[in-house]
């Protein structure tokens, strides 16, 4: 095994493979041996606005493309709310919950505030409000480089 290398500029650990648990139920370990190769090119430099835009781009296709094939399960219809500078899309799932009609969740996509957004906040929220049975609400927040910090912070704090 390859053993992680430190220098000035941080700490490189080598490629590897992480088995599917076999532990986690029969469709989890469908999900995640499902999950698109989404690349392992170099995070751009941090200056360079347009190789980010490119490199976010082409990771949101993928993320998008998987979520998109996820979310067929779970169906839900879709609401799209205008914040001061942000989209709220209101996800109500097929199988709501007459008792949990007040009930909802805020979700906040992953993403790491650079990607994420767009159609895949939109189909990842999905599963979990079908399996809560409840509708929810996921921030369509705005994201780096575009909008550094603290724009997402008050979007969430907006919705």
């Amino acid at each position: 095994m390859a053993e992680a290398i430190v220098d000035g500029s941080g700490i490189f650990v080598p490629a590897r493979r992480i088995p599917v648990p076999i532990t986690i139920s029969t469709q989890a370990q469908g999900i995640l041996s499902s999950i698109p190769e989404l690349g392992h090119e170099p995070f751009p430099p941090m200056a360079d606005v347009e190789a980010w835009g490119s490199y976010i781009d082409k990771t949101n296709k993928a993320i998008i493309g998987f979520t998109k094939q996820q979310a067929q399960t779970y169906p839900a219809k879709v609401a799209s709310h205008k914040l001061s500078f942000s989209n709220l899309y209101e996800s109500t799932p097929e199988n709501l919950d007459p008792e949990r009609d007040d009930f909802a969740i805020l979700y906040l996509h992953g993403g790491g505030f650079i990607m994420g957004g767009g159609d895949a906040a939109i189909y990842a929220a999905w599963p979990i409000a079908s399996l809560a049975r409840t509708r929810i609400y996921s921030l369509d927040y705005r994201m780096i480089p575009e909008h550094p910090y603290p724009a997402a912070l008050d979007d969430a704090v907006e919705a």
